[in-house]
């Protein structure tokens, strides 16, 4: 059971359709198991977050597509855009 949430619903993120789809999952899954008085508690977000798309390039010295990603719950970029040095990350 460990990876039902996971495998059904999928990633949460606080105040998006699949948070809520997981809550509606939590709730059954407590009830199909005997619990009594299962409820949801109230309370407010002052607003969701949904994954948009992300995009940016290299125009100087070569220009280049590069692959980003957004973070949850980070503002947007300007409609204009942003000119930002890169600076390099090792991940691994």
């Amino acid at each position: 059971m460990p990876r039902r949430l996971t495998d059904s619903v999928g990633g949460r993120v606080t105040g998006s359709p699949a948070a809520q789809k997981a809550i509606k999952w939590a709730v059954n899954q407590m009830k199909m198991a005997g619990l009594t008085n299962v409820h949801k508690e109230p309370w407010a977000l002052f607003r969701g977050w949904t994954r948009g798309t992300a995009t940016a390039e290299m125009v100087e010295p070569l220009q280049r597509k590069l692959y980003i990603d957004s973070l949850g719950w980070v503002g947007s970029t300007p409609a204009d855009g942003v000119d930002a040095q890169v600076v390099a990350v090792n991940l691994v």
